[in-house]
């Protein structure tokens, strides 16, 4: 394990290289975080894990204090190697576009330890992702290797859209060796004097950043060269930053009248349900009324029949036109009456009359 200085990172940096537990000491990285408290945390993880115990001594030792913690993944974080990035948590994890992120259930030990470390495990996965702890518990099950995309989807980090730039003149050792020697002053008159390695931040915002590490009288020409070179690469970035937040706009103005088309066919079933509503009211009027016309035509039909036996007027055959008219009681009876009065003339004469 590799610890660095302050040189390429805010604070220390945690090379997480190997196998924990042998390659990569816990222990050793306690006292590191010891002798430098109060400084931001970098792990820079490739690693397929080791021992868990390492791992969760690291992560509740920074917790506990507080520590601000970072951590880049890079090819591959596997088992325990995923309990430093959980001690950065999902915002401040960052993980390589071709990188793979692997999580499973401890094994091997002592079986009441074993069960301790897994719910330690389960408690500080759902932490971090905010997933269920039957979810987590699919995820141990077995040998769970995700992509960068997925570890982002399910909430174990963020996969990495622009990569902090450093630019190095040396490598690491002769930057050690510079750092000690003596820088030979300049006089004021000419320039200001600077010392023995300065890092020169450029950037265009929270997101898009590049550091540039240079020597004491550099070749200003190369410097610039360097610098113009990032400056590029960074508006590049922007350039393809802006171009997505076009797309998102976009898609947002799209969703918007989908939206709105959904409320039209709301307002369209409303109304048509309103219509269908009153149509029911009058059906249910209707069947109202000919259910009364029913009960009517029942109610007469049970009363019975009056006939009426009516004489007939002559004694002669009667037309189709006398049979098919209907004579009322009053005229019934005055047809009595008219013939009695003629029979009566017959028999006694109109001198009988009186």
């Amino acid at each position: 394990m590799e610890v660095i200085k302050a040189d390429r990172v805010n604070g220390i940096e945690f090379i997480i290289e190997g196998e924990v537990g042998s390659e990569v000491d816990g222990g050793e990285i306690i006292r590191h975080l010891r002798n430098f408290h109060g400084e931001e945390v970098t792990f820079t993880i490739f690693s397929g894990g080791g021992s868990v115990f390492h791992a969760l001594a690291v992560y509740e030792y920074i917790r506990a204090n507080n520590i601000k913690a970072t951590a880049n993944v890079y090819g591959l974080a596997a088992s325990s190697a995923t309990i430093f990035a959980a001690a950065a948590g999902r915002e401040r994890t960052f993980i390589s576009p071709h990188s793979q992120f692997m999580v499973h259930a401890p094994y091997g030990g002592d079986k009441k330890a074993l069960k301790q470390v897994y719910n330690a495990m389960v408690k500080i996965y759902m932490d971090v992702t905010g997933m269920k702890r039957s979810q987590i518990e699919d995820l141990l099950a077995q040998d769970s290797f995700l992509d960068a995309k997925t570890a982002q989807k399910m909430g174990f980090g963020i996969v990495m859209k622009d990569m902090a730039i450093a630019a190095h003149y040396k490598n690491k050792n002769q930057i050690n060796q510079d750092m000690s020697e003596e820088t030979t002053p300049v006089e004021e008159s000419t320039t200001e004097a600077l010392s023995a390695q300065e890092k020169v931040s450029v950037g265009f915002s929270d997101y898009i950043r590049g550091h540039v590490l240079i020597e004491s009288n550099p070749d200003l020409t190369e410097v610039k060269g360097t610098i113009d070179e990032l400056i590029t690469n960074i508006k590049a970035s922007e350039a393809e930053i802006s171009d997505l937040k076009s797309i998102v706009e976009a898609k947002d103005e799209a969703i918007a009248g989908l939206e709105a088309s959904i409320a039209e066919k709301d307002e369209a079933i409303a109304t048509f349900n309103s219509e269908k509503e009153a149509e029911g009211v009058k059906v249910t009027d209707l069947e109202a009324t000919i259910a009364e016309l029913k009960a009517e035509v029942e109610k007469l039909s049970a009363e019975p029949a009056v006939e009426q036996a009516v004489e007939p007027a002559t004694s002669g055959p009667v037309t189709p036109a006398e049979e098919q008219k209907e004579l009322t009681p009053v005229d019934a009876a005055e047809a009595r009456r008219q013939e009695n009065l003629r029979l009566h003339q017959e028999r006694y004469g109109k001198k009988h009359l009186k």
